[in-house]
Order: C-alpha cells, then structure tokens, then sequence
C-alpha cells in the first residue's frame, strides 16, 4: 500500500502577535514546520504534500533549505475556510487512488515518527476508513470531544459547537488522523460549513466513517501532539527537544557540566569523552570531535572541530574548522573568510591557516 502525508500549514498563527508565519518560527535551528514534515519522511516510502497559504513562498523556501528541493511537494490553501478545506487542497497533490493518507498540522514539531507508524499500522490493520489519535485531560479546554458509544468512537464534536454533557468528557482528539484515500477523495466534499464557526470541520470525517463501522481511535501521549500556539508554547517546545538531545549526548559517553544551561541543536554532533561546560551553545551543522574541551559560554555555529581541540571561556566561533589539538584562548572570535568575508578576531588569523597545535588568541 501506498503512504501519503498531507501537512496543514497554511494558516497564520494570529495568537503569537507576530507578523511572521507560525510554521517559520525557529526551533532547533529549523523552522516550526520542518519537524513534523521530517516525522513524516522518515516513514519508508511516505510522500508528504505540505499545504502553504499565509507566507506561502517564505515556508516553501524555508523547507526546500531545511529538507533539501523536491523532498516534500506542495499545494495552496487559497482562502482559510477550514481544515477540512486545507486537506481538500492538499489532496491534488495526493498520487493515486488508494493506500493510507496522515494528515496532521504543522505547528506539531514533538510528533515522533513512532506514533505516525503506530497509527497507519492500526487503520490497515483493522481495515477501518479512518484512525486517529485521542487523549484524556484533566482539562479538555477547547479540544474537540471524542464521542463514544459504548466502545465505538461515533464522532468529533468541536467545543463552539458541543453540549454541556459533552464538554465534560475528558477524552479529545488530537488532531492526526489515518484516512483511507478512496474513502478521504469521496468524503471530503460533502463536508460542510454549517456549525458555529462557519467553517469546513476535518473532524466531520470521523462520523462519516463510523456510519460505515471504519472508525477507530488510539491513545497518545499529550506532550507528543502539542500544538504550539503562543511563544510560551514555543519555549515548552524548545526545551524538550533540547532535553531529549542533551541525554542522548550524555548516554554516548559526552561529560555535560550543567545540562540546565546548555544549548544543543539536534542536528548537532559531539564526540565522546569530549566536556561541555556551563551556557555552551552548539547550533546549526556544529560537528565537535572526540576528547574536546568547551568551557564556559563558548558559542560554537556551523563549525568543525576535530579531535582533542580546547576552546577556553566565552570564545565564539562562527563556520570555522580546527584541527587537531588547536586551542583557543578566551574570548576570541574566529568567522570563516568563506562564510563573512575578512576573518575576525582577537588573532586576525584566519581559520583555514590553522594547522595541529595552534594556539589561538593573546598568549
């Protein structure tokens, strides 16, 4: 069977207060949207269609950079009338006629390609229409609620629109769903617009798909389906990510002074036996060899430094390489000529005149 992911990402996020897209906001040295759509690559031979509208050419640039050209297709949501508009847009970009299609939203970035698995698995697996992922919360607030009877899951029912009965049930719906095409093709157009929010509900689905006995649901962890709606939401989100790649740094033999005060872009790589120490950065393409030495408030971006190199307090380098058994005196500032021109710092030596054992900086 074929695997298709359709990404929203067309609409503003006016809660942020920002003039800049939701889906472009940086988290981890990406922007907002690539890591959904990442999650999705990484399923095996899942082609993802990412629906742009608001900034449109600003997100198609940013993952095209991100993810590299021709990674992901794309399809534009011309008017925000909907999710359920939003998926009909993206379906033109869709191949074929059968096979499972994900939909999730791109303000999702903790998503993990594990739970994406679980959820198509289940849908074939049970042969069902439709799967998607639910969860219980102690305060469901404006989520959707998951309508039961009995065991069955019966429909979505949105907050604006739901019953004082029905906004007491804890158990919501996260917004990811497993849809078979056929079926997502013939459903989609009937959905429409008559509710309280005079828009396209996706969540219409579900009922539709029950009245054929082809609903089902599966719980998920809430921490992993957390949209991010609001800057704190951002900062929640940044420091997961951050946690989860400063333990692994950690458990492959890396001495972390202060995990609390560290920075550490995923895409990042530190050799063993290497220490980092308190308010260290590492962002971008960053490789550290093994047997380093990062001490306190050092800033390292788009850099490689090869075994054994010493970079002392508060030093910055910018896309530098250092080999083997350089050290770096405090508070030194190295840019690569290739990446900002003249080569700065304290030494006015240029990186690529480094060679094994250098000290750089006043001596």
């Amino acid at each position: 069977m074929t695997t298709s992911c359709i990404v929203m990402a067309a609409g503003k996020g006016t809660r942020l207060r920002s003039s800049l897209s939701k889906m472009l906001l940086p988290l981890d040295g990406r922007p907002l949207v690539a890591h959904p759509v990442a999650a999705a690559l990484r399923l095996k031979g899942c082609e993802v269609v990412v629906v742009v509208g608001h900034q449109g050419a600003q997100v198609r640039g940013a993952l095209r950079r991100h993810l590299g050209r021709g990674a992901v297709r794309f399809a534009t949501q011309r008017q925000q009338r909907g999710t359920a508009d939003a998926v009909a847009a993206g379906l033109r970009g869709v191949r074929g006629r059968g096979g499972s299609v994900l939909i999730l939203s791109g303000d999702v970035p903790l998503i993990s390609t594990r739970t994406l698995g679980r959820l198509l698995r289940l849908r074939e697996r049970r042969r069902a229409e439709l799967a998607l992922l639910t969860m219980r919360l102690p305060d469901p607030a404006q989520y959707g609620r998951v309508v039961r009877e009995g065991r069955r899951v019966v429909r979505v029912v949105e907050h604006a629109d739901a019953s004082a009965e029905e906004r007491a049930m804890d158990e919501v719906n996260a917004g990811i769903y497993c849809v078979e095409l056929s079926f997502l093709r013939g459903a989609i157009g009937r959905i429409s617009s008559e509710n309280a929010q005079g828009e396209m509900y996706l969540t219409d689905l579900v009922e539709a798909a029950s009245g054929l006995g082809s609903a089902v649901a599966m719980a998920c962890d809430p921490a992993e389906v957390g949209g991010v709606n609001t800057w704190a939401e951002l900062a929640v989100a940044a420091k997961v990510l951050r946690d989860r790649k400063v333990a692994r740094l950690m458990a492959s033999g890396v001495c972390v002074e202060d995990p609390e005060r560290i920075l550490v872009h995923s895409g990042v790589r530190v050799g063993a036996d290497t220490y980092l120490g308190p308010a260290v950065e590492l962002t971008g393409s960053t490789r550290v060899g093994k047997g380093c030495r990062l001490e306190a408030g050092v800033v390292v971006r788009d850099s490689r430094l090869a075994d054994g190199v010493v970079v002392r307090p508060y030093s910055v380098l910018d896309s530098v390489r250092l080999s083997s058994g350089t050290v770096v005196e405090p508070h030194v500032h190295l840019r690569s000529r290739s990446a900002h021109g003249k080569a700065m710092g304290t030494t006015g030596v240029a990186p690529e005149r480094n060679t094994g054992h250098d000290r750089i900086g006043d001596v």
